[in-house]
């Protein structure tokens, strides 16, 4: 299944910049060498690509994040997940989440294949640093879009992603914890990018996370 092979080559791709920003050692060459020639002029070690400046935690980034979609007048049908993303940050730390670059638009409007197999990761425009759960959560929600009819890829597509990514590069239990909500958040962004029979799809995604969240 190509969502259990991209999340597999998520995993790979980012423990690979995460032991080169920590100055770890020369990163392995993934297995299927499918990021070979995408890695090709990244920076590879801390000093080549420092944060320019300290980042916010990630509960100030979402709280900001919340009072605009506040302020903007959030469809309705999204109070409720909104609502839970605010109570759920009260209880939330993120001194343990894991900073390094992030893509920021992994998806499959971004991805070559070569049959079963990435041949290609592309657009590096908005490559950062940041929390790499919050990427990995983006990246499971917008993961089947590409230019046109944006909505949610099925339920299993997504476990079968997180899991094949976490399988390659485990998460932490802070990971673990804010995955929830950081997928109903990316879940919303969603929903403003999607029309017709895609916007209902992607309500019912953001209420099926959002559920996780209130039994949490």
């Amino acid at each position: 299944m190509r969502s259990s092979f991209a999340g597999r080559a998520t995993g790979d791709r980012w423990r690979i910049a995460r032991s080169n920003t920590t100055d770890a050692g020369p990163s392995r060459r993934c297995d299927a060498g499918q990021f070979a020639q995408s890695t090709r002029g990244l920076p590879t070690h801390a000093a080549d690509f420092a944060p320019p400046a300290p980042i916010a935690p990630l509960q100030t980034i979402l709280q900001d994040w919340a009072d605009q979609k506040r302020a903007a007048r959030v469809d309705p049908e999204l109070v409720a997940g909104l609502n839970a993303i605010e109570q759920r940050l009260q209880t939330l730390g993120d001194d343990k989440l894991a900073l390094q670059p992030v893509h920021n638009d992994y998806r499959a409007a971004n991805l070559l294949w070569h049959g079963d197999k990435i041949a290609a990761v592309l657009d590096f425009e908005d490559l950062s640093w940041g929390y790499r759960v919050h990427d990995l959560a983006r990246a499971a929600i917008h993961l089947g879009t590409r230019f046109h009819h944006w909505g949610p890829v099925a339920q299993e597509v997504h476990t079968a992603f997180l899991e094949s990514y976490a399988a390659i590069h485990p998460l932490t239990a802070t990971e673990q914890a804010w995955l929830p909500l950081l997928l109903t958040v990316q879940g919303i962004n969603l929903v403003g990018s999607a029309k017709g029979p895609q916007y209902t799809a992607s309500v019912n995604s953001v209420n099926t996370y959002r559920r996780l969240l209130e039994v949490e």
